[in-house]
């Protein structure tokens, strides 16, 4: 009996070892997704600073409730103005993309979601799943928690969530992947959104191309 209570402790001293994220961080992580998913849903106004091999600056419109989301991207790239919009109402996905070369035509895609793959900027309030550590600090009244070592070598080699210590609301996160990286900051949240927001309208694109895809992208 003696000899299996050493293999039992062994094997949970092994399963604590492994298990990196502070008990802390995860509480603060489960009780900023339990503010940001709330039922009447979320509108939230964001800056976003992206640097790559071409940097710029631009803000994003948030829209989320339940299954249903809308984002709503403005940036500045070498001078002009793009803005473009990805939807999702539960049954099938938009993205409007404005033509880029001279000659293009704007476009919307139109296709069954998959219900795998978030948008390059979707928040993912369940990012300490995808990473083995995680350390957390108190800074200006909020907390900021830094992820590393990705358990998935596609995931950024490192996240920082930042999240409001008074209502546990989101404030800020950013990705860095070697040069290549990304910051999206809240600026506004507000709470309650109508159903109707999430309904594509194609006569807000009256000059784009719509192609429509039976199958979810990429397959």
């Amino acid at each position: 009996m003696k000899k299996y209570f050493w293999v039992l402790a062994f094997v949970l001293a092994g399963m604590a070892a492994q298990a990196q994220i502070p008990a802390e961080v995860e509480d603060v992580l489960n009780k900023c997704a339990e503010k940001m998913h709330n039922p009447s849903g979320v509108e939230m106004d964001m800056n976003l600073s992206v640097k790559a091999v071409v940097s710029f600056n631009g803000t994003i419109k948030m829209y989320s409730k339940g299954e249903k989301s809308l984002a709503k991207m403005r940036m500045k790239v070498l001078g002009r103005e793009i803005k473009t919009e990805t939807g999702d109402d539960g049954k099938q996905v938009w993205v409007f993309k404005p033509g880029i070369e001279e000659g293009d035509k704007d476009s919307v895609l139109v296709y069954k979601p998959s219900g795998k793959k978030k948008g390059e900027y979707d928040l993912d309030f369940d990012v300490g799943n995808e990473y083995k550590k995680a350390k957390m600090k108190e800074k200006d009244g909020r907390y900021e928690i830094t992820f590393t070592e990705p358990k998935d070598k596609e995931m950024p080699k490192k996240t920082v969530m930042v999240v409001n210590k008074s209502d546990y609301s989101f404030h800020q996160m950013s990705v860095k992947d070697g040069v290549v990286g990304f910051t999206m900051t809240a600026t506004k949240i507000k709470y309650g959104v109508s159903d109707a927001v999430f309904v594509l309208d194609q006569k807000k694109y009256p000059n784009a191309v719509i192609v429509k895809k039976d199958k979810p992208i990429g397959k």
